[in-house]
């Protein structure tokens, strides 16, 4: 009975426990921070596997990029700064009938880490219609205990013209891990050849719609004739944070250089696991075409 009296310590110290470990995020693509996330309709080669794996089907070539991002994160209740770094690799495949992708990403933060390892596939639906799927097999650990997930997420990409650019996402729908669930669509407008108008809009359709909505906007500017400009913005209710972002690029027949700048602001959330915090991010690429 002795033992009792410890009871009340020892759930405030596993309650403790539970409740230390920092967020690590989904991982973003460089060009991905430069829009705030934006760009579920967007006909991309590096990007699909994380955004929409559909519009790996309208293109017709190999790539291999890599990335290293770095995060600078404060804590409303700390005086000091946390460090944040992560690394990534695409290798993708779209010459043949059915296009496909594999990809690894490594991110490290204090005394925790997530490796994650994607494969994608996509096949066109007629000429100006495509689906895809992504498998993600991610591994978090956090104070040396490894956590597994297996994620799935479907998609579909629709030109309506050559301005015009829809697509749709179902990420997680089997509910592997917890605020993953999401239906999200979006919308690309081109507008006289340099500008690009960028819209994501979605919720977790098993919550309430209104406390789990997603909305993402985004713009791309062509500026002289290889370089572009890009700018987002973003609301998540789900995970109670807003982002903003800027970046520009650099893009050649063969060479993709990305650079871009993220600001994300976190609210206190109990049920998340999550402090008040704000990021930010600075985060370089490379792509090669062949």
């Amino acid at each position: 009975m002795k033992s009792l009296k410890y009871l009340p310590l020892i759930l405030i110290a596993s309650t403790f426990i539970s409740k230390s470990y920092a967020r690590i995020f989904n991982y973003e693509t460089t060009r991905m921070k430069s829009t705030a996330g934006t760009g579920i309709a967007t006909p991309l080669v590096d990007e699909a596997t994380m955004l929409n794996p559909a519009t790996l089907g309208f293109f017709n070539l190999s790539a291999l990029y890599i990335q290293k991002s770095n995060s600078d994160i404060t804590a409303q209740s700390q005086t000091t700064n946390s460090e944040s770094k992560s690394y990534g690799f695409i290798a993708s495949d779209t010459k043949g009938n059915v296009k496909g992708s594999l990809s690894y990403f490594k991110q490290d933060y204090n005394n925790e880490s997530r490796k994650q390892f994607n494969a994608s596939i996509a096949s066109t639906i007629g000429k100006w219609s495509s689906s895809g799927v992504t498998y993600k097999k991610i591994t978090d650990t956090i104070d040396g205990v490894d956590k597994d997930y297996v994620i799935t997420t479907f998609g579909v990409s629709h030109f309506v013209d050559k301005n015009l650019a829809m697509g749709i996402v179902v990420n997680d729908p089997f509910k592997a891990k917890e605020f993953e669930t999401r239906a999200i669509v979006g919308l690309q407008y081109t507008l006289k050849d340099y500008i690009n108008i960028m819209l994501d809009a979605g919720a977790d359709y098993n919550q309430d719609l209104q406390e789990s909505s997603l909305v993402r906007a985004a713009l791309q500017l062509k500026v002289w004739n290889n370089f572009f400009l890009r700018f987002g913005a973003s609301e998540d209710k789900l995970l109670k944070e807003r982002s903003t972002g800027a970046g520009i690029g650099w893009v050649q027949p063969r060479l993709v250089l990305n650079f871009a700048l993220k600001n994300t602001s976190l609210s206190e959330d109990e049920k998340l696991n999550q402090k008040e915090e704000d990021i930010k991010e600075t985060s370089f690429s490379l792509s090669y075409r062949f």
